[in-house]
């Protein structure tokens, strides 16, 4: 649609022309001195309105201005072509579709009434977006409105300043056209909106729904965004693929049936990270690849999203500090090569562990192969409150651990078998009471109370063995196991008068632990007896009530 054009109360007299009533005419009119310069060649075209005051009517359009020959449409606006007297006057007036682009100009730059988009969807609109976000740009910024309608299109550029919005999701949708390239792209942006939009692709191809890519020169990374409430769809590769995005909002965005990932986030693998990002109730459903990948990112947080139905629902790749508060995983579906894991934390190819990440009450359901799963050597992973619910029948395990990672686990309300190697784990309360330290002590004594001391040591068992041992009053001998350090506990029966307890490497053991003294019926003497060594205890009519070695 041309953009309308003013001037301060312009009058002419037509010498020719307007005396019938064709659809358009030229004009020549003693003076064009005080109107506008309309031009239909402009991009946009540019144009103004003038009536007869004898026979105001008729509206009429001046769509070129050419020294005193006009380019007229009569009957504009709605009106009737009514034919005036030879001679007539007219002047300059605002039509009320002028009224409607004079309201859209202040701060936004409506695509149809400004630059002529066609909101049914049958003409591609490509140039007059991109001519209106290009006029964005060279103002230094501002919104590019997308109004009621769906736009053909094949790709647009976005730039630092300029925000495209629309009236809603399933309300203004662009529709990419083209098979390959990317629906949106942006190139190392900072201070872009991008909301209340569909953004819906042809359902095949290698395109991409919206993209944030590197300039390969500073600055490198996007910063300041701001996108919400969104549906990207039907693209042949990622919905939405961004580069090094920091500082930055994303809320309320469903990514979904593409043929990649649904959200594929990343830094510089081996370089500079993603930071300082959050997603919050964001949605990856049926896409061909991982609902969500994050990788190379720090100290980010996904707030309440949810992945349904993709070949993995999260993969945290190569990130430190990144945290998943109440995020959901359902029914997963192993394709494309993966295999179906709900929630997978990793390295990232070239840019190292996982570490210091947080899993807060996740939730999985109907998953398939592991329901969540620490893997690629990732340290200092913590993980509270996970609950699965229905896995499928390909689930093979609920929380699985792989050797070279650290993980503490607080809580877990599972139905499959956990699959957690030795030494990758703390666990407190297995669900009985439990807890393990680095896969090995276990504790599982109900309200016991107090203070414990942990010394620096070398753990070598995984397990803690109880045996009966028969030690003889009077005589050395050796415990049947001799491959590892034993807490011995010996209880009096009958006190006796005398009782004596001594452990060494060798049957005549010298290193005195109780010296002689008169026992009391129920005392307990405990020892710690290293591997191999023996022990002896004496007492004069002393009895044993109970003996037990518990394996250290």
């Amino acid at each position: 649609m041309p953009g309308e054009l003013y001037a301060n109360d312009a009058s002419t007299t037509v010498t020719t022309g307007g005396t019938g009533t064709p659809g358009t005419e030229t004009w020549t009119v003693a003076s064009s001195s005080g109107f506008p310069a309309a031009s239909n060649s402009a991009a946009p075209p540019t144009q103004f309105h003038v009536a007869d005051p004898a026979l105001p009517s008729e509206l009429m359009a001046v769509t070129n201005v050419s020294g005193t020959s006009w380019s007229v449409t009569r009957g504009d606006g709605g009106t009737t072509a009514v034919p005036h007297t030879a001679g007539f006057t007219v002047r300059e007036v605002v039509s009320a579709g002028a009224l409607v682009q004079l309201r859209d100009r202040v701060g936004w730059l409506n695509i149809v009434t400004l630059y002529g988009a066609d909101p049914t969807g049958a003409a591609d609109s490509t140039t007059v977006i991109q001519a209106a976000i290009n006029a964005a740009n060279t103002a230094g910024g501002g919104v590019v409105y997308c109004p009621r309608g769906t736009y053909k299109y094949s790709a647009l550029t976005l730039y630092s300043g300029v925000s495209l919005i629309g009236d809603g999701v399933g309300v203004s949708t662009l529709n990419c056209s083209a098979t390959s390239g990317t629906g949106i792209t942006m190139q190392a942006v900072t201070n872009v909106t991008i909301s209340g939009l569909t953004v819906s692709g042809p359902g095949t191809g290698t395109g991409q729904g919206i993209t944030c890519t590197t300039s390969g020169s500073a600055p490198y990374v996007c910063f300041y965004l701001d996108f919400h409430d969104l549906l990207i769809t039907g693209f042949g590769s990622h919905g939405m693929y961004m580069y090094q995005p920091c500082v930055s909002v994303f809320s309320n965005i469903t990514s979904a049936t593409n043929g990649g990932r649904g959200f594929f986030f990343t830094g510089v693998p081996g370089a500079a990270s993603g930071t300082s990002c959050t997603w919050t109730a964001c949605y990856a459903n049926g896409n061909a690849l991982e609902g969500w990948y994050i990788g190379t990112y720090t100290y980010s947080t996904l707030n309440s999203c949810a992945a349904d139905a993709n070949a993995n629902g999260y993969v945290i790749a190569g990130c430190q500090g990144v945290v998943l508060n109440a995020c959901g995983n359902e029914a997963t579906i192993a394709k494309n090569s993966l295999d179906g894991t709900g929630i997978k934390i990793t390295a990232d190819t070239g840019a190292g562990i996982s570490a210091g990440c947080q899993l807060n009450s996740c939730w999985s359901y109907q998953n398939n192969a592991a329901g969540l799963w620490v893997t690629g050597g990732s340290q200092s992973i913590c993980l509270v409150g996970y609950y699965e619910n229905t896995p499928l029948g390909g689930a093979t395990a609920s929380i699985k651990t792989d050797a070279g990672t650290m993980s503490t686990i607080i809580g877990y309300y599972v139905s499959t078998t956990t699959a957690l190697t030795t030494n990758t784990y703390n666990l407190l309360n297995d669900g009985a009471g439990g807890w393990t330290t680095a896969g090995t002590g276990y504790v599982s004594t109900i309200n016991v109370y107090g203070l414990a001391t942990f010394n620096a040591g070398t753990d070598t068992a995984g397990s803690a063995p109880a045996i009966t041992p028969a030690f003889a009053n009077g005589t050395a001998s050796q415990l049947s196991d001799t491959t590892r350090d034993y807490e011995v506990y010996l209880q009096i029966a009958t006190p006796g008068t005398v009782f004596t307890l001594a452990i060494g490497p060798t049957s005549t053991p010298a290193n005195t632990v109780h010296s002689s003294s008169t026992p009391t019926a129920g005392m307990q003497f405990s020892v710690r007896l290293p591997a191999g060594w023996y022990l002896k205890w004496a007492g004069t009519s002393t009895t044993l009530a109970t003996q037990i070695a518990i394996g250290c």
